[in-house]
């Protein structure tokens, strides 16, 4: 992380904890008090001067809240500071290849990298920036730098695009698991002889796909999905360090689908569950 991204992501964080103290009613004066300082003191730390851990785990504590939380809350906040408008969304619904470059855009690649890695002409590339500057999907500064519009991705909560992204997302990940289990299968039944490098020795080891059903309180059930969530968060956070300290050629791609639902019993869709091994019926 580069002085300016962390300049960044410290300042996000201070918004964070001036969003939660307002909602939860707690003012600069409160704050002071509790952390045995003056007034002028917190509008500094929360301000332009830099907070160091020990202010930050105090304030998380004033707020019953841990940094995880607090990073999560301050990640939601930039997803809601910006929606892509309608016109935005079916541009690039009716594009997807200038979406798939806007996403790897929020993925910190340059255009020069995007190019070499899908190898595209410098036609193409001019091509991608400028219908997406054009519809205010990025932005370039004076030194020529492209960045996406948004510090964060934006939300595509139910709008066309949402709607074709996340069909496309689950289709996708759907056909990666079936042809991943389909060749597991394969390996385990008649290739013990033969060395599928694709896979890797140990695919099985770490590989796992399951459905299950249950019958279960609503506030249990939301218990368990919060829980689930947080352990999801953690892995990422960890996956994100471990990244940029070992680098990608000394770690292993990790693929996790995960979806879950809380209906009635009655729902139809259910019915599609109860027939997947196949039906019974009068022969």
């Amino acid at each position: 992380m580069n002085p300016t991204q962390h300049l960044q992501m410290i300042q996000q964080l201070k918004d964070g904890l001036k969003s939660l103290l307002k909602k939860n009613k707690i003012t600069y004066a409160d704050l002071a008090r509790r952390l045995q300082c003056s007034e002028p003191t917190v509008k500094r730390i929360l301000g332009d001067e830099e907070i160091t851990l020990s202010r930050l785990l105090q304030i998380c504590e004033i707020l019953n809240i841990s940094m995880s939380d607090l990073d999560q809350f301050t990640q939601n906040m930039k997803r809601e500071q910006w929606t892509l408008s309608e016109k935005q969304q079916q541009f690039l619904v009716e594009n997807p290849h200038y979406f798939a470059f806007l996403f790897e855009l929020y993925q910190e690649l340059k255009p020069e990298d995007i190019a070499v890695k899908h190898k595209i002409s410098p036609r193409s590339l001019s091509k991608y920036l400028i219908g997406l500057e054009k519809m205010d999907l990025i932005k370039v500064n004076s030194k020529q730098d492209v960045k996406p519009f948004s510090s964060a991705f934006p939300s595509l909560d139910d709008g066309p695009l949402g709607v074709s992204y996340f069909k496309t997302f689950i289709n996708n990940a759907a056909a990666f698991f079936v042809d991943l289990i389909s060749d597991q299968i394969a390996m385990g039944r008649g290739a013990k002889n033969r060395k599928d490098k694709s896979l890797g020795d140990d695919s099985a080891k770490g590989s796992k796909f399951s459905m299950q059903t249950h019958y279960i309180k609503p506030e249990t059930y939301k218990k368990y999905m919060a829980e689930i969530e947080r352990q999801y968060f953690e892995m990422e956070k960890t996956a994100r360090f471990e990244e940029k300290t070992l680098g990608k050629e000394n770690l292993k791609t990790c693929v996790i689908s995960f979806g879950q639902t809380l209906i009635e019993n009655n729902n139809p869709r259910l019915q599609r569950l109860d027939k997947m091994l196949g039906e019974v019926k009068e022969i």
